[in-house]
């Protein structure tokens, strides 16, 4: 009379392997589903750095016939200490620097401008000297890849949501003609590489001295 039994139960280790496992399956799923959603950002997700586009434009010495020591002098009082003049230091190479708000700070640099969708970096440089106020600069821009790279974070003052600072592409450019060019005063410089170190911050001056030509 135990057989019919037989047919009706399954045995008791059946039971409890393929309760087992279907727990497990169901807790493997459960555990995946939670890293993909925990590591995984959506497509187009915004990165939290601002892409930005800068231009070392470098004005060339100028050759021209020799002055008398008066006319030097005088010269020298003109422009020696108007920074915003690109006729100083006639005989010298010189690099072109913005003062641009920083959150709280006015900082010297290297013009730059943020990326916008659609446009290479190149282009986006390029806009960056086009953009200058009152600035009618026709540089030759050195090339298509960018030559030097620098990354900064925000202050806290100006730090949003999902933007924490910005990472600038450096291109090479440079001003053949010495002709003048009227720029507003305390927000241009025109500055010898040797005069870096009294505008730029050292962590900025650093990756700017790795890519300035010696003409």
């Amino acid at each position: 009379m135990a057989a019919p039994f037989s047919r009706v139960y399954r045995p008791l280790w059946r039971i409890i392997t393929t309760s087992t496992l279907n727990r497990g399956v169901r807790n493997v799923s459960s555990s995946r589903q939670q890293l993909s959603a925990q590591n995984v950002k959506p497509a187009g997700a915004a990165s939290p750095w601002a892409l930005h586009g800068a231009v070392c434009v470098q004005r060339l010495p100028a050759v021209s016939q020799d002055r008398s020591p008066i006319e030097e002098e005088f010269m020298e009082l003109m422009h020696q200490k108007d920074v915003s003049s690109s006729e100083r230091c006639l005989a010298d190479s010189l690099i072109l620097l913005v003062k641009k708000h920083v959150g709280s700070q006015k900082l010297w640099l290297l013009p730059q401008i943020q990326w916008q969708t659609g446009e290479t970096l190149r282009q986006t440089a390029e806009r960056a000297l086009a953009s200058l106020p009152g600035a009618d600069l026709t540089a030759t821009f050195l090339g298509n890849a960018p030559c030097g790279f620098y990354k900064y974070k925000y202050p806290k003052d100006i730090q949003k949501e999902g933007s924490v600072g910005a990472k600038v592409f450096f291109f090479k450019a440079v001003l053949p003609s010495h002709k003048h060019l009227p720029l507003e005063k305390n927000s241009f410089a025109w500055v010898k590489k040797e005069e870096l170190q009294d505008f730029l911050k050292p962590e900025y001056l650093k990756q700017v001295r790795r890519f300035i030509m010696a003409l």
